[in-house]
Parts: structure tokens; C-alpha cells; sequence
């Protein structure tokens, strides 16, 4: 389904910004994300356009745990898994090019 100009403006948005939360995190913490990383960055690597990335991340909530890792750990709240999710999905759709992620 191809989206908007300003709904997937809006979506990048939102994983620009979780990739800033992300990044701000020190390396400890980023370590203990890493499975979950690996696992979204191992889903994500198929995905060859913004709208299948963003369609990807509308189904999140889906997704079985052989995916997604349920959880993160104690350290984690709901907030902070969603940041890790952005920081997957905003890598992914800068490899992709072609849109306004360095904007």
C-alpha cells in the first residue's frame, strides 16, 4: 500500500527519534538490546522500501517471539523497548536511501 508523503514523514519521525534515545544510551545498555537488535535487523534486511518497512512496523505487535524477543529484561520499560525498535527500524530505512532520514 503506498502511504502518504506526510504519513511516512510522520513515521520517519518517529524512528528518528528513537534512534536518538537509543544513541544516547551508554554502551551497557545498548549491549543488553543487542538481541533484540539482531533479531529485528535480521527481519528488517528483506525490506526494500519505506512503505514495507512501515507496513513491517504497523505488525509489530503481531509478531512471534522467534521475531521479536518478548522482552528485554527488568531494565527495560515498554518506553525504551519501543526506542530499540525505532533504533532497528531507523537503521534499516537509512540503508534504503531515498528518503529524508538524514533530514
Amino acid at each position: 500500500m503506498q502511504k502518504s508523503k506526510q504519513y511516512r514523514h510522520a513515521v520517519l519521525g518517529v524512528w528518528r527519534q528513537g534512534h536518538v534515545t537509543y544513541a544516547s544510551w551508554p554502551p551497557t545498555r545498548q549491549a543488553l538490546a543487542e538481541p533484540r537488535v539482531i533479531a529485528l535487523a535480521a527481519w528488517l534486511a528483506d525490506a526494500g522500501s519505506e512503505d514495507e518497512l512501515i507496513d513491517r512496523y504497523m505488525a509489530l505487535d503481531g509478531l512471534p517471539s522467534t521475531i521479536v524477543p518478548p522482552h528485554l529484561g527488568g531494565a527495560f520499560t515498554l518506553t525504551a523497548i519501543g526506542a530499540v525498535e525505532d533504533e532497528c527500524f531507523w537503521r534499516r530505512a537509512t540503508e534504503i536511501g531515498g528518503n529524508d532520514a538524514d533530514a
